[in-house]
């Protein structure tokens, strides 16, 4: 089967579902409100007759021979107003009637007062057994304001029923007051909204037919220039460019392989900007390597360094801004080139400070050495840098380096728009804390016991002990390289 018929039974198929689908759902809600609407207006009407009713009169009538008073000819005449009050355009009322538990059986439903099978505008007291209540849930709500779920059939016919509680002067409660909605009101309804649905579900598929063929023919035409563009740059023709007539996916597609193509031919150019990035030494294994590095968020130890430049904010205010960027840049630069030297990986530039994490993107076993103999050198090179600028009379800088190993998540960090590879974790902050703890220990270089351990007998240390870094509630035993 061609792609191009696989689409069309595809969009065909996938809008139908979906219509069915969505009609389904709209056809549930709109019957849900329905229903709602309508047992709000049978509760209403329930409730409204019940308390315009006369309780001490109703009680009065327990029998049918009670039905000859003038108590109970009143009750009947207020039935009858009420019934004939709520049959509207927007509400129908067949019945309204009284139930009560059986005196003698509490456990059976029996009907009070309703109009007589003769004529539909008489009231009488019939006393007669209601067991399809029951059924429904009528004997247990009989206390309270309630309407049926559903429509209710009984041997009288299909309806909405509503109940609602009659209480005499003293409230005691006396009887429940029963209203029946017609159910044709409500099928009406329905009937209505199963044409709109089906009405609806038509006009979709006939839409769909008519979207699918025009779909098919545009994408299969975008996807045969596409393919020959993809097949020329195969071969080896990176001028190639695809240009669709099209303001869709298919063209955005098409600008992504033309970036595809520019990007190939500036291969060499990306290569060059790595660099910039980690060691050469790196990027050649990274690119010799039959395996990518994992760029995405992993947890692995690393050994990250901090440095900053001492009173750099006090610097820049007395120096002109031309001044300050290049003394920066070159300070930047000879640290840079240490920081390749022993394989680090540059992560950021912190203002002033930098941010270097060693045994990443690539394992490195003696991390912790390297770490450290960057620290060293980047020392010692700011110190040949202070020298050639004293000579020129410029500023001499003072630097401060704080290094820890552990365990962070390493890798891509962002989101699909702007992502960074960096390291994140308690490791990191620990690495910070500890540059930050050098001004207040007076010393150019401080790492921590795990850094040490790593590195063990590289160079002389000397232990000042556990330190209270801000932030942490966990000191950490700290050390000081002795130069």
């Amino acid at each position: 089967m061609k792609y191009r018929t696989k689409l069309y039974l595809s969009i065909i198929g996938i809008t139908f579902c979906a219509a069915f689908l969505a009609i389904a759902c709209f056809y549930a809600e709109a019957r849900h409100i329905l229903f709602g609407e309508l047992r709000s207006k049978v509760l209403t009407a329930a409730t409204t007759a019940a308390s315009s009713l006369d309780g001490d009169l109703i009680a009065k009538i327990q029998k049918p021979s009670d039905t000859t008073t003038t108590e109970f000819q009143k009750i009947a005449k207020q039935f009858l107003a009420i019934r004939n009050a709520n049959r509207r355009d927007d509400i129908y009322v067949n019945y309204i009637y009284t139930l009560r538990a059986d005196p003698d059986d509490p456990s059976q439903l029996e009907i009070g007062i309703e109009a007589t099978d003769a004529n539909p505008d008489v009231y009488a007291f019939t006393g007669e057994k209601y067991p399809e209540g029951i059924k429904y849930g009528f004997l247990k709500n009989l206390k309270h304001n309630w309407t049926s779920p559903e429509l209710v059939t009984d041997r009288w016919g299909r309806f909405l029923s509503g109940l609602s509680p009659i209480y005499d002067s003293q409230g005691q409660y006396v009887t429940t007051l029963g209203v029946d909605l017609s159910s044709q009101s409500v099928i009406h309804e329905l009937r209505h909204l199963q044409l709109l649905a089906g009405i609806t579900l038509g006009l979709t598929l006939a839409a769909a037919f008519l979207a699918a063929t025009f779909i098919t023919r545009t994408m299969t035409r975008s996807f045969e220039q596409i393919t020959t563009g993809v097949h020329q740059i195969e071969h080896g023709d990176l001028k190639t460019r695809i240009n669709l007539p099209t303001h869709d996916e298919f063209a955005n597609l098409a600008d992504a392989i033309n970036h595809m193509a520019k990007g190939l031919e500036e291969h060499e150019r990306v290569k060059l900007n790595f660099v910039r990035y980690v060691s050469k030494h790196v990027l050649e294994k990274i690119l010799a390597s039959d395996t990518t590095p994992a760029l995405k968020g992993e947890r692995r130890k690393i050994t990250v360094l901090f440095s900053d430049i001492r009173e750099f904010t006090q610097l820049a205010e007395r120096l002109d801004p031309e001044e300050i960027v290049s003394l920066l840049n070159e300070y930047l630069d000879h640290m840079l080139r240490v920081i390749f030297e022993h394989n680090g990986t540059l992560d950021k530039f912190i203002g002033d400070g930098l941010m270097v994490e060693f045994g990443a993107p690539l394992e490195d076993i003696e991390q912790e050495k390297h770490a450290l103999q960057t620290a060293v050198a980047m020392q010692s090179e700011l110190k040949k840098l202070n020298a050639k600028w004293a000579q020129q009379g410029r500023p001499n800088l003072k630097m401060g380096i704080g290094v820890h190993t552990g365990f962070a998540i390493v890798g891509n960090i962002g989101s699909e728009k702007r992502m960074e590879y960096t390291a994140i974790g308690d490791t990191v902050n620990v690495a910070s804390r500890l540059e930050q703890a050098t001004k207040s220990f007076k010393t150019s270089i401080l790492l921590s016991e795990t850094t040490k351990l790593g590195a063990q007998g590289l160079y002389p240390y000397k232990s000042l002990g556990p330190i209270a870094l801000p932030g942490r509630t966990q000191p950490v035993d700290a050390y000081t390289i002795e130069l």
